[in-house]
């Protein structure tokens, strides 16, 4: 099926590698007065050699909990890359618990511990005094901030959701292409439809776009990350969702989460990965910027309405992402004035494709599905 071509071909995600700035702090020193010339020149030299040993002992510490916490950080970006399951494997979980336990041997009041010792367990709210503790100390973190607002969405705090999120977006941690994708995937969906998402650049940006911009608050958006958490799982069940008996979010959580709730306009994110897709039981169809079992919506209206007039813009600036993610539902737009015998509105969209495909380096295959 041609839908099904469009999958394996354009499924891309968008990934960011955020660069994280951390500050620095020195500490006074201050070397008491001597009584007299003889004893102020040896106790001077005693100083001096004791505030070298000092800066020698802080900077091996320092160092010592820059290469942990890049061990930690790898660890994690791994675990956020896996293309089948968000939880933790056993490996990913004993490094991190070791190499917190390491920084906690170093300084257990240091930013990196704090925040690890919070990191260590997936939304384990019963330590969210760790992550305090390194909010106090680098507020502005976008970890910090990222987690915190996790936190508040999952507890139902919308005041302290709003905090967060704003400060998320007056920072500028997302780029602005990720922000226009979460605005035309939101825009692209039916009314009341729920939305899945996968990682923190689709799940941040998509919520920024619904709480402090106030783009379609109809929409339930639920992120696989957050369903790592038990209070969040408890959360949807009170809502009415059926929960799958099973702990690690993976593609076949994914797989019995859509199944159960099959009464739901469940619609998964364009961002999340094949696999996940793939497992999922029944034919997808192209809604809007995602894929559903249960929906077969008409993505024309949408296309005529909204998409074709941003298309110029994104093809113009360049905005890749953008683009791979707008192929799905050209195609399938396409599909539809094809049935309809709309030959001129077939050749527009067609237009559009061929530059995107120019723009991607993927000019054979878009001719190719083209033809």
């Amino acid at each position: 099926m041609m839908r099904h071509l469009l999958i394996t071909l354009f499924l891309f995600s968008a990934f960011l590698s955020f660069a994280q700035v951390e500050q620095k702090k020195e500490k006074e020193r201050r070397v008491a007065p001597a009584m007299n010339n003889v004893l102020r020149e040896e106790v001077t030299i005693d100083e001096v050699e004791t505030v070298s040993k000092s800066k020698k002992s802080n900077s091996k510490k320092q160092l010592q909990i820059q290469t942990i916490s890049a061990t930690i950080s790898a660890t994690l970006s791994q675990a956020s890359r896996m293309q089948t399951q968000r939880s933790f494997t056993d490996q990913q979980k004993q490094t991190i618990q070791n190499k917190v336990a390491e920084l906690k041997a170093i300084d257990k009041h240091s930013f990196e511990f704090h925040l690890y010792d919070y990191l260590k367990t997936p939304y384990d709210f019963d330590n969210i005094s760790s992550l305090k503790k390194a909010e106090s100390m680098n507020a502005y973190d976008f970890t910090v901030l990222r987690l915190f607002a996790a936190y508040y969405h999952i507890q139902n705090d919308e005041a302290a959701l709003k905090q967060y999120l704003s400060k998320l977006n007056q920072g500028k941690y997302f780029r602005t292409e990720l922000d226009l994708y979460a605005a035309l995937t939101l825009e692209s969906l039916p009314k009341g439809a729920v939305l899945i998402t996968h990682g923190n650049d689709d799940t941040y940006p998509l919520l920024i776009q619904q709480y402090i911009k106030n783009t379609r608050t109809d929409v339930e958006i639920i992120s696989l990350d957050h369903l790592l958490s038990e209070v969040y799982r408890n959360k949807l069940k009170n809502k009415g969702y059926k929960m799958p008996d099973r702990e690690i979010v993976d593609t076949r959580f994914l797989s019995m989460f859509v199944s159960a709730n099959s009464n739901k306009k469940i619609v998964c994110a364009n961002s999340i990965p094949k696999p996940y897709l793939t497992a999922l039981k029944g034919d997808l169809n192209i809604v809007g910027f995602g894929y559903s079992t249960s929906l077969n919506e008409n993505n024309t209206k949408f296309y005529e309405s909204q998409l074709k007039f941003r298309l110029i813009k994104m093809i113009n600036a360049n905005q890749r992402d953008l683009m791979a993610n707008s192929l799905p539902i050209l195609f399938d737009v396409r599909n539809d004035y094809i049935d309809k015998n709309k030959i001129e509105k077939r050749v527009e969209v067609e237009k559009y494709l061929r530059l995107i495909g120019e723009k991607l380096g993927r000019s054979s295959q878009i001719n190719a599905l083209l033809k």
